[in-house]
């Protein structure tokens, strides 16, 4: 909760940490919000990282949730989520494979709504709070751009 107002400023960066701290349920929520930012090539270039460290040894833990979708149904809709708006490239098919291995009784035991007990940790965050405050930070942003954008025009003859 002290770090999330610091990561607001760039939407990938916040939605690993989110994912490193198996906040899952609000990486998914981060991920829809993701619609209402101007995805640039640089955004697009953050995403395609993130699919690449997905791969190495700090993800390692979240990578052996994906063997119990059930109990972590977000981090898939998360990854699903992140799969949406890459354009089709290398980081798209690696993201995709790693879905694809997901274990099809998982799966289905998530399609027919049957969880598992799910793990429930004794922090207790407030999740709503830190996403208006992520949007409060992005709706400057845009604020901003469109400010600079406006100047530049005034300033071409």
């Amino acid at each position: 909760q002290t770090l999330y107002p610091a990561w607001t400023h760039n939407p990938v960066a916040l939605l690993s940490l989110c994912l490193i701290s198996q906040a899952y349920e609000h990486a998914s929520e981060l991920v829809l919000q993701f619609a209402a930012i101007e995805i640039d090539l640089s955004f697009l270039l953050q995403l395609d990282k993130l699919v690449q460290l997905f791969e190495t040894p700090i993800f390692t833990h979240v990578r052996l949730h994906l063997l119990e979708p059930e109990q972590h149904p977000f981090l898939l809709k998360a990854l699903w989520g992140i799969l949406m708006l890459l354009p089709q490239s290398p980081a798209f098919q690696l993201l995709k494979k790693r879905i694809e291995a997901v274990p099809e009784l998982g799966m289905f035991r998530l399609s027919l709504g049957i969880k598992a007990s799910a793990h429930h940790s004794n922090v207790h965050i407030e999740f709503k709070s830190l996403l208006r405050t992520y949007q409060a930070v992005q709706r400057k942003h845009s604020s901003r751009l469109l400010q600079q954008a406006q100047s530049r025009r005034q300033k071409v003859p």
